[in-house]
């Protein structure tokens, strides 16, 4: 189990985009040099890019196999030994402690580890709403060779990369996956650090694990770090006038909005910016650009969107616009939602964000300034059309964050140095901290030295935690009552939960959006019990009140807020 997560991590994180790397290198080898951590950001990001393309290819071609992925796989390490040893690619700068102190990147780098190591070491699956009935489930497809259906206009690059894990284990191992999916924040967090942004690194990482969403598989936080990266690769294009930078910005821009829908803010913003910040040599280098950008987001975004769209046009998918941008709302014009929202984003310690938003106009480059109102712009947008959820405000944040940091930064500049200073002269404290590291390591080794028979009996435990308490107590009900009759429910968590479990095999499940046929089913298929939660259509909890009231159903668990597991006492009486 050990080689093959090793050999999964790299297939998934590291080899596709180191390779396409490497290209980039060859073909403009004299115009770049990545620092460590933004070359680390970059190959995770380009993997995932070639990953998507890889998986919806396979699986078109019917060739998602096993075997062929074991190929590939090999294939992407010899064409790295091959074009480093005949072109000799070193276009990523090591150590990156020459660049930030050793003290300072022992430190960032043990808590990093340390949150892993808590998460890893005792082996979680996705267990949120939306990991389970959506980005996990089209993963499940993905590795059952399926391009998945129903997926509106959600990308899916994340749920095909997780499927490659799924493939080479031949089981739909979840531990990896999920524990993986904080890489994109860690990097740019890492990255930030790299250039000396300390205030907006760890700043960042504490407000996205303060949504506790870091280590679920939500990927509102991927798509915002990738989003970000796009747009230090423009500063850094900016910087040194560097056009390849410039197209690698292009490209993770374009990769964003195959994470979510709201990476296409960005791919609109990106050639905006790179018009105003980036010195073109001539008007033909811009309209080289320009058709170049083109060619990336018809062959990435156009491409999976245009997809979908044909599609949703021929009835075999569905559109969620109308629903998310207004029928959600239940009726409050967009300008209505705008105040509230924005008094909802700042709430708590996000409070901070709108205090340090004067320090966005004291920057050394007016670049960070502009990263700032952008930012701010995409929250009004998320605020008038997207704020029934607060993840949707995610790809601000890193924007806002960095701009409002690198003010405090140029402000406070000379305390900042002082204090560096101060934690490089401690060398217990550099022991300490490498101490930590190490026991760190040892204690995710035992995870990854565990057999494959163990993570699937673990994994099967954990499972049942998706169904929270209802799924507990159908569970022990069935095994106490013995009964053989089925329970109906729209209550979607409780179908991914251990298939093992009686709970999930005594479970039919139905929207229950449509009464006259969901009666019909219970009758049709002598269904005796229902679990009812929120969700159903009201004239079913009315009929189920009603019922409940003649004495027809009696409920068995209620847990508050329509939630309710009933027993159908006569079933002649429905």
């Amino acid at each position: 189990m050990f080689v093959l997560t090793i050999f999964g991590t790299l297939m998934m994180y590291f080899l596709p985009g180191y390779a396409l790397l490497s290209l980039l290198y060859v073909v403009d080898r004299d115009k770049f040099k990545l620092s460590f951590f933004m070359g680390l950001l970059v190959v995770i990001i380009f993997s995932l890019l070639l990953n998507y393309f890889a998986v919806y290819s396979l699986c078109a071609l019917h060739l998602y196999k096993t075997k062929v992925l074991y190929a590939l796989g090999i294939a992407e390490i010899l064409f790295i030994l091959a074009i480093n040893k005949f072109k000799n690619c070193k276009f990523i700068t090591p150590p990156p402690c020459k660049c930030i102190g050793v003290n300072s990147f022992l430190l960032y780098f043990t808590v990093l580890l340390y949150l892993f190591t808590v998460f890893t070491t005792s082996p979680k699956i996705f267990s949120a709403w939306d990991d389970v009935v959506s980005w996990n489930r089209w993963s499940a497809s993905f590795y059952n060779a399926t391009i998945p259906l129903g997926t509106w206009h959600y990308p899916q690059a994340l749920p095909a990369q997780w499927s490659i894990f799924y493939r080479l284990c031949r089981a739909p191992l979840e531990f990896l996956p999920k524990a993986t999916v904080p890489l994109y924040l860690y990097c740019t967090a890492l990255a930030l650090l790299e250039r000396k942004s300390y205030a907006a690194s760890f700043l960042l990482l504490i407000y996205f694990y303060l949504t506790k969403q870091v280590h679920t598989g939500y990927v509102d936080i991927p798509v915002s770090c990738i989003a970000f990266a796009s747009l230090l690769f423009l500063e850094d294009a900016h910087k040194e006038n560097n056009f390849t930078y410039l197209v690698i910005g292009a490209i993770i821009a374009c990769t964003s909005s195959l994470v979510k829908q709201a990476g296409l803010y960005i791919v609109a913003m990106y050639p905006i910016l790179a018009l105003v910040f980036f010195k073109f040599s001539s008007k033909g280098s811009r309209l080289k650009f320009l058709v170049l950008y083109l060619f990336i987001v018809i062959i990435t975004a156009g491409f999976f969107y245009a997809y979908t769209q044909y599609n949703i046009l021929r009835g075999r998918n569905s559109s969620e616009i109308s629903y998310v941008t207004n029928g959600i709302y239940n009726g409050v014009p967009f300008y209505k939602r705008m105040f509230p929202a924005f008094v909802k984003f700042f709430t708590g310690p996000k409070i901070l964000l709108l205090l340090l938003l004067p320090f966005i106009f004291f920057q050394e480059t007016k670049i960070r300034l502009v990263y700032g109102i952008v930012g701010f712009v995409y929250l009004t947008v998320w605020s008038a059309f997207y704020s029934y959820d607060l993840r949707n405000g995610y790809l601000a944040w890193p924007m806002i964050i960095y701009s409002e940091c690198s003010g405090v930064q140029y402000v406070f500049n000379k305390h900042k140095n002082k204090l560096l200073e101060c934690v490089k002269n401690n060398k217990s404290y550099r022991t300490l901290l490498v101490c930590a590291m190490l026991v760190c390591i040892v204690l995710v080794g035992t995870l990854l030295t565990k057999p494959k028979s163990a993570l699937l009996a673990s994994q099967e435990k954990e499972k049942m935690k998706r169904g929270g308490n209802i799924a507990v107590f159908i569970e022990n009900f069935y095994k106490v009552s013995g009964e053989t009759s089925s329970y109906i429910s729209n209550y979607q968590p409780l179908y991914w939960i251990s298939e093992d479990s009686l709970a999930r095999k005594k479970y039919v499940f139905s929207h229950l959006a449509n009464l006259e046929q969901d009666l019909q089913k219970i009758r049709d298929e002598d269904i005796h019990y229902i679990y009812v939660s929120g969700g159903a259509a009201l004239d079913f909890y009315d009929y189920v009140n009603e019922k409940i009231k003649e004495g027809v159903f009696t409920v068995l668990y209620d847990g508050g807020e329509r939630a309710k597991f009933i027993k159908i006492e006569d079933m002649n009486a429905l």
